[in-house]
């Protein structure tokens, strides 16, 4: 019986999750799962950041067409609220 390696893991993680995250959110998600990797495996095995294919899930779309309508469109404003408020903090 073969078990996973850490990069079939990693690349399980791409397939449920979408490769357009951070490194960092691989090695934490890995880390979860209770799998030591390092930032190094994860880079190897989904490529840089920069040519990972990026989709935005629906729920994203829509949240960010909902904070935009909250902003009346304004980029700026809407920007400057997920600075702030976007890690956490409370208004």
């Amino acid at each position: 019986m073969r078990t996973d390696t850490k990069s079939d893991l990693v690349r399980r993680i791409a397939a449920e999750y979408g490769c357009n995250h951070s490194t960092k959110y691989f090695v934490d998600k890995c880390r979860a799962f209770g799998v030591e990797i390092t930032p190094q495996q994860a880079h190897a095995t989904v490529g840089p950041y920069g040519h990972r294919s990026h989709q935005d899930s629906k729920r994203v779309i829509e949240a960010t067409q909902s904070l935009l309508r909250a902003c009346d469109g304004d980029l700026t404003m809407a920007t400057r609220c997920l600075k702030i408020y976007g890690r956490g903090a409370k208004p």
